[in-house]
Formats: C-alpha cells, sequence, structure tokens
C-alpha cells in the first residue's frame, strides 16, 4: 500500500512539474516577455542599439 502511494505522489509531482514546464516555455503571444513592443515616446525604458562595424 505504501508503494501505491508513493507512485500516486511521484505521479502528481511529475505532472505538476510538467505543467510548470509548459508555463515557463510559452512561446505563445502571451508571453510579454517575448513579446515586447518598445514605443517611440517611452519613459520607462531604455532602448540599446548595438551596431556591428
Amino acid at each position: 500500500m505504501a508503494k501505491n502511494e508513493d507512485n500516486a505522489k511521484l505521479d502528481y509531482i511529475k505532472q505538476s512539474l510538467e505543467k510548470l514546464r509548459e508555463k515557463l516555455l510559452d512561446l505563445s503571444n502571451r508571453n510579454s516577455l517575448l513579446n515586447f513592443r518598445h514605443r517611440e515616446r517611452s519613459k520607462t525604458h531604455i532602448r540599446i542599439i548595438e551596431e556591428l562595424v
């Protein structure tokens, strides 16, 4: 009976970690870090442009 409980806990942990992993790897438009738009008149952000010669 203890093995069944351990297996159930392990399965729950694996499922929870998989859900967290999917949230971290969100490549959709909902991810504001990937889909950030720089505005021309933004006063709260600094845009650094590095030019290679």
